[in-house]
């Protein structure tokens, strides 16, 4: 069964018609341009959306051993794109690639100091974020709603292959 998803946002006003890509795509915009607002460095540097996720990942990881392909599959991201990102982080001085111990092939990712005190404010505001977000919403809407995007994701990745 297929089904629209579409919605009418207010049918006495007109047919103001939306749908959950675009909403969802316009939630990311809203949550990066407040993240990236918060979170600049020392210098004034700006740092990106996309480098932050994978502070906050590797930060999660802890000290799991990380691999770009983990950054492919977490992110949704191709390799070519992972391989620039991880480029452009090194030479910001966010992370550092080691050789893998157990194949010498592989490089394991790791994240300097400088990454790790913007992970700290990155966490902060990362929770005032997700506090904002959640506001009015009880626990089991939150976890349906957590549910319902894990399925769409899962949709998604279905659908490559």
């Amino acid at each position: 069964m297929s089904y629209n998803f579409q919605y009418t946002e207010d049918a006495e006003r007109g047919e103001f018609v939306k749908n959950v890509g675009i909403e969802l795509r316009a939630l990311d915009h809203l949550m990066m341009r407040r993240l990236e607002g918060q979170m600049r460095s020392s210098q004034g540097e700006i740092i990106t959306g996309t480098n932050l996720w994978i502070i906050a990942y590797l930060m999660r990881r802890g000290e799991d051993a990380v691999y770009q392909r983990d950054l492919e599959m977490e992110f949704g991201i191709t390799r070519s794109t992972a391989s620039k990102v991880l480029q452009l982080m090194e030479q910001k001085e966010l992370i550092r690639r080691e050789n893998a111990q157990h194949d010498g092939r592989m490089r394991t990712l790791h994240l300097t100091e400088r990454a790790r005190e913007i992970a700290g404010a990155l966490r902060q505001e990362g929770e005032n974020i997700d506090q904002c977000l959640t506001e009015g919403f009880s626990e089991q809407e939150i976890a349906t709603f957590l549910k319902c995007l894990k399925q769409m994701k899962q949709n998604l990745l279905r659908k490559e292959r």
